[in-house]
């Protein structure tokens, strides 16, 4: 036997595995194989490496997976199984009676199905039924566009349209005979806008437009072929296109979604296996774990109060608070996804309550911080010992709050649901608690202040955990009744939802002309490619502009190279019959391994907790699985000069809707809304005027205790514009390297930091305060008490922060910028040292040596919150708050109040030592005098001369026109208390 036939009955004996013929013929052998045989060793050297990665991986896996995390555990199973799903695409292919069932429409989407199975993918089931559902609805609203579309311009632009059958049934179109472009470009353009200005989800904006744009193409490019487009849903005598080029993509992307359903327990199967993959059953297990800790906290802040306060680790406690906050919001998410997990009336009524319980954690999360700033003040000013006789009382508190927390927050609780005999024990053991602080109140000397306002803010738990268990009750009550029909459903889906918000048109304008531009050249090279690129990479927002954008390019890019990787090794050249591997069964063998390697590694990736990379790696995953599978189908092999240039040319289009869309965007940002960096400055602007807002509501003669809706509102606004100026500051953190080295607008990070953790410092003050007042019997006294400790000029004063800041937050090197509308008013001044004068804790801060205008010694960011010194500030209310509750909880919104001032402090250090705007402190200077020598700085002669005539004209005005709402010329104090806070 030679050479030939020995290689040939080699080649032989695979074929019936690959499912490839072999001549029998050594020149045949040699022309379908090619001249120059890859080396054997090569392919013996590949297997021997792919399997020891393989297997190594795999070993290492099965040792680290039981002591690793939940979250590392699931993605690593999910990343495993949708490879083993990836392999199982590529089974039609080394199969020929089954290869063959296929039409040659379908054979030709076959390969697009791991792109479309890409983007299904996720790794929980609550995120699995929203990105399925999503998804079918998305091809459902592109396929009955293009239905639209052909009713308009019957058979599009195509040869099709010129065959008689076509030609006859275009007379019957709703525009008339013949093929208007302008029509199918102007519907295109109102259907696309559309979408981008719907509230859809992105899962189904990608799933509708990117299934648009594979078949407008064709509908559009007049060079189709007759075969290429013929039909949408029913050819023109109305029966079925079955075959037809939109209902086989139809039949891959539908495909898919039952394909991602096996990487995940979606059927039947070991029901611990299924909570493992439920978002419903990990929020269940994160509430519980998060209860617990909350108790613990609780405990410590206690126990160091009492014992050793001057040793306590704030900080490390205040990120540990801060941590449970980050933790919630996971779970929040999770629970937003749970919604898809809930199929009937038992298991909604459930996932309701899982909400009540966070709402619940986050206000006990806020009570703890109340209770950290106060231990924060008794560690910096130890004013007086502990009281021993304390200690019982407080031991009963602790007790019946972690009797109500099992109550409410085990993990069988929460799985199975509360009933009424729970939610009573609940308000039962709330009740005990409550009880307890009241009498640690009537045991503590009224001269120890720190540990009435203490054991005042102790009584929010109690508090909390009543209404948590009295809101349930009275739903338990209602869900018998009907609901009848409920409104905003269809409404917030539909597109016109947003039809008034200028941003998202702004958005939508944008994207819609990136999706245009690859259009037209999709159109113009008659390939689909592109424009499907764009339709998946659109940006919702400009936010990380670069980051997601180089997020693009390296995961297409890595998709493309890495993808044909394989190919290129294994592949043989000139392979005239069908595939060719160059050595059987090494080479099906090794590629199956690469495929399943560079698959389990992308999805890992997209997969992965904080990624970075995250979108990178799913298109990667995405376009390197379409690439592997196409290879394998290409009828004249790998290397062959037509698939050479195919390949060239599909990277081209993918590259250039890359850069379509980053330039468009660069564009956008530049001409229509404002950087990332301006963002957050608009942000931070808005959270001080809705500080601004609150303290004037505070101090509102009509605000009513009884009534405090519209006074939350205003609290929720501030936690929402402080989220948001969070979320863009992550935004600008990203792409802060790149504005400074282009020397265009830098970052000025550390100061958003701290002026974000000074805004959350207020807004847990006024979120005291409201708590406190609502405790307090006497409201009408508290209303008086909380004008009485804010100072009448602060919310003027907030309103020029917001100007100052975001002026500075966007300030251009070398450059000094006047605050526009700002004219000089020192009746600010006056009109806050008369409301400065009843101040409590301004004692302790001379005492301490702090600077005024930043309440903190130097070598602390943050410092004590304030605490009452002395007594009330008037005999009414003296009389008002004469028990010991009601004097306590009047103590506790005065300490607020002081709090949320002395937050207002910090930020002007922060303007004044940050900017080039300066600013005179509230606090009363020293004398007189002073304030009237004291010149402006950066001012002209002229200038200071109008200013001191100013000063002298309007300080013979009535008081009321004094405390009007004005702003202040740039001022400098030259006291000693006006030193400015160290750079935070």
């Amino acid at each position: 036997m030679t050479d030939d036939q020995r290689a040939c009955s080699a080649h032989e004996a695979c074929g019936g595995l690959a499912g490839f013929c072999c001549p029998t013929d050594s020149y045949e052998m040699l022309s379908c194989c090619g001249d120059e045989p890859v080396s054997e060793v090569w392919t013996w050297l590949s297997l021997v490496i792919t399997t020891s990665c393989l297997g190594i991986g795999l070993i290492s896996l099965v040792r680290v997976l039981p002591r690793s995390p939940a979250k590392f555990r699931r993605e690593v199973s999910v990343a495993l199984t949708s490879a083993m799903v990836y392999l199982l695409m590529s089974l039609p292919f080394f199969i020929p009676s089954v290869w063959a069932v296929l039409t040659p429409r379908l054979q030709a989407n076959y390969i697009w199905l791991p792109f479309w199975y890409a983007f299904v993918l996720t790794k929980m089931l609550g995120s699995f039924f929203q990105v399925a559902t999503y998804s079918i609805l998305g091809t459902l609203v592109a396929v009955f566009a293009m239905v639209f579309l052909n009713y308009l311009l019957p058979g599009g632009a195509g040869l099709y349209s010129e065959t008689k059958q076509a030609e006859q049934f275009s007379w019957t179109s709703w525009l008339g005979h013949g093929y208007k472009p302008w029509v199918a470009w102007l519907f295109c353009a109102c259907f696309v806008y559309g979408t981008f200005l719907s509230r859809w989800n992105v899962c189904m904006k990608q799933y509708a437009l990117g299934f648009f744009a594979t078949t407008i193409v064709d509908f559009m490019n007049p060079k189709t072929d007759s075969t290429a487009f013929v039909a949408v849903l029913w050819n023109y005598n109305f029966s079925f296109n079955v075959n037809g080029p939109v209902l086989t993509s139809v039949y891959v992307t539908l495909l898919a979604v039952p394909l991602a359903a096996l990487s995940l327990p979606v059927i039947p199967c070991w029901r611990r296996w299924r909570r493992f993959f439920s978002c419903r059953a990990i929020a269940s297990r994160g509430l519980s774990r998060i209860s617990a800790d909350t108790c613990g906290s609780l405990d410590r802040l206690i126990t160091y109060f009492r014992e050793d306060s001057t040793n306590y680790n704030v900080e490390s406690s205040f990120l540990y608070i801060r941590q449970l906050g980050a933790r919630r919001r996971d779970i929040e998410d999770y629970l937003v996804q749970a919604k898809w997990e809930c199929w009937n009336s038992e298991t909604k009524a459930r996932l309701r309550g899982l909400f009540r319980v966070a709402g619940m954690l986050h206000d006990l999360r806020q009570a703890l911080r109340v209770q950290l700033e106060l231990v924060r003040g008794t560690r910096e000013n130890p004013a007086q010992v502990f009281c021993e006789e304390l200690g019982p009382h407080l031991h009963r508190f602790l007790e019946a709050t972690s009797d109500a927390m099992i109550h409410v927050a085990s993990y069988p609780v929460l799985q199975r649901g509360l009933t009424r005999e729970q939610f009573e024990e609940i308000i039962n053991s709330a009740s005990v608690a409550d009880a307890a602080l009241l009498e640690a109140l009537q045991v503590v000397p009224r001269g120890n202040r720190r540990e009435r306002i203490f054991i005042d803010c102790l009584r929010t738990f109690p508090a909390v955990l009543t209404r948590f268990a009295k809101e349930a009750v009275g739903e338990l009550e209602d869900s018998g009744k009907s609901r009848g029909w409920q409104r905003g459903k269809l409404w917030e889906w539909l597109p016109c939802r947003t039809c008034l918000v200028r941003e998202q048109h702004i958005h939508a304008i944008r994207n819609t002309v990136s999706w245009l531009l690859a259009l037209f050249w999709s159109v113009m090279v008659q390939r689909a490619t592109c424009v499907t690129t764009v339709s998946f990479i659109f940006s919702p927002s400009l936010g990380s502009l670069f980051d997601r954008n180089v997020n693009r390019i390296l995961g297409v890019g890595m998709g493309l190279a890495l993808g044909n990787l394989p190919a290129a090794m294994l592949l043989k050249p000139e392979c005239y019959e069908s595939h060719c591997f160059a050595h059987y069964p090494t080479g099906p063998i090794v590629y199956l391994q690469l495929m399943f390697i560079q698959w389990a590694v992308a999805v890992y990736g997209y997969l992965a907790t904080g990624s970075r990379f995250s979108y990178a790696c799913l298109l990667w995953a995405g376009f390197s699985g379409v690439q592997m599978l196409q290879s394998m189908h290409t009828p004249y092999g790998r290397h062959h000069h037509s698939t050479d240039s195919s390949l060239f040319l599909s990277t081209m289009d993918n590259m250039l809707g890359c850069f379509i869309v980053f330039g468009v965007d660069i564009i956008a940002s530049h001409l229509l809304v404002s950087r990332t960096v301006e963002q957050v400055a608009t942000h931070v602007t808005q959270s001080l005027q809705a500080v601004a807002n609150m303290i004037g509501r505070l101090r509102d003669d009509d605000w009513c205790c009884e009534d405090m809706k519209c006074i939350k509102s205003d609290l929720f606004a501030i936690k929402q514009s402080i989220k948001r100026s969070r979320h863009w500051d992550d935004e600008a953190r990203k792409e802060d390297h790149v504005w400074t080295t282009a020397r265009l607008l830098p970052y000025k990070a550390d100061l958003v930091q701290a002026l974000l953790q000074h805004l959350d410092d207020t807004y847990v003050a006024f979120w005291g305060l409201l708590a406190a007042a609502e405790r307090c019997d006497r409201q009408c006294c508290v209303k008086s008490l909380v004008q009485d400790s804010l100072p009448g000029g602060l919310e003027s004063r907030c309103r020029l922060y917001a100007k100052v800041a975001g002026v500075a937050l966007i300030e251009k090197k070398g450059r000094e910028e006047k605050v526009q509308g700002v004219s000089p008013d020192p009746h600010i001044d006056q009109a806050l040292r008369i409301a400065d004068a009843i101040s409590l804790a301004e004692e302790p801060a001379e005492r301490d040596g702090e600077a005024s205008a930043g309440g903190a010694p130097r070598d602390s960011p943050r410092g004590p919150r304030p605490v009452p010194t002395s007594g009330l500030t008037s005999a009414l209310t003296r009389y008002a708050f004469s028990d010991a509750a009601g004097g306590a909880a009047a103590l506790s919104v005065h300490a607020d109040c002081c709090a949320s001032r002395q937050s207002m402090q910090r930020i002007q250090a922060l303007l004044h030592e940050h900017t080039f705007w300066e600013a005179r402190d509230w606090r009363a200077p020293a004398s007189e005098e002073e304030f009237e020598d004291e010149p402006p700085i950066r001012l002209s002669g002229t200038q200071r001369e109008e200013v001191r005539q100013s000063s002298s004209a309007e300080e013979e005005e009535d008081e009321e026109d004094s405390t009007s709402e004005a702003s202040i010329a740039p001022r400098i104090d030259q006291s000693p208390c006006a030193t400015p806070l160290n750079r935070v």
